[in-house]
């Protein structure tokens, strides 16, 4: 996993999904991210690619409904010029999503547990988690 810190952008794959991010006008990169995650069937394995995807979408997703937290420059902007899209739709999947990222069988968790900075990546899903929760 390329990643440099416990933040939700802190990894490539993340950064290679804001890109497709900032080339959208809707909603529909963030909704594809979190649908690939919730349309697993329970118990298959959740890829970190997929993971790390969905975990930026959620946290764009929080920006939008103006409950930031740590985000990219170019993300910021994005989202300061897309502030009239209804994200509220996508807060229950997104919770969901985010409750299987530190579940057993997600890799991302798996990968994080081998690090030193577990209990940093747990905290940060779950402020995200707070975040969006209505």
């Amino acid at each position: 996993m390329g990643a440099w810190g416990h933040g939700s952008f802190d990894n490539d794959t993340a950064l290679d999904w804001a890109s497709a991010l900032l080339d959208s006008e809707g909603l529909e990169v963030i909704e594809d991210a979190l649908v690939a995650v919730s349309e697993l069937a329970d118990g298959e394995y959740l890829d970190a690619d997929f993971g790390s995807e969905a975990l930026a979408s959620a946290e764009v997703l929080a920006a939008l409904l103006d409950r930031p937290g740590e985000l990219p420059d170019e993300v910021k902007t994005w989202i300061s010029k897309h502030r009239d899209l209804d994200a509220h739709s996508l807060v229950g999947v997104a919770l969901e999503v985010l409750a299987r990222l530190i579940a057993e069988g997600s890799e991302l968790r798996e990968l994080w547990r081998e690090s030193e900075h577990f209990d940093d990546w747990l905290e940060n899903v779950s402020d995200l988690s707070a975040r969006l929760t209505p």
